[in-house]
């Protein structure tokens, strides 16, 4: 892959693939040191970076976060803040976790607030040829 660096932190790396527009957001090891208030800055982050860019494909890797799920709290903050940023222009949004790792009930699917499908990987290949099909 010919990735373009755009930004990296203690916490995460985001990075363009010039061949494909795709906008890979990684989580780094350093997770594991992550709190819920890093995390809601650093999910931010990467929606404004999606947002600024015009991604219209995101992969975001998961294989090496380690702070756990965040607290239920989490998921009206997301609906309210980071879903607008993406529903301006991303179509197909994809994660790859550890092998292993169940995918949710509705993987695929378009899932509101969000405007486009999701779909939950564990191969960042399978993911990246979903993503470009």
């Amino acid at each position: 892959m010919n990735l373009e660096h755009l930004v990296t932190d203690t916490f995460h790396q985001a990075l363009r693939c010039r061949d494909t527009g795709v906008l890979l957001n990684k989580w780094l090891p350093a997770t594991s040191n992550l709190t819920y208030d890093m995390f809601r800055a650093a999910v931010l982050q990467m929606a404004a970076i999606s947002k600024e860019q015009g991604a219209t494909k995101v992969l975001v890797d998961g294989t090496d976060f380690h702070m756990g799920r965040p607290p239920s709290e989490f998921w009206a903050w997301r609906a309210e803040h980071i879903a607008p940023l993406y529903n301006e222009s991303v179509v197909k949004f994809a994660y790859v976790w550890p092998e292993g790792t169940p995918a949710p009930p509705n993987n695929g699917e378009v899932s509101a607030p969000d405007t486009f499908p999701t779909t939950h990987f564990t191969s960042a290949k399978a993911a990246m040829g979903w993503l470009i099909e």
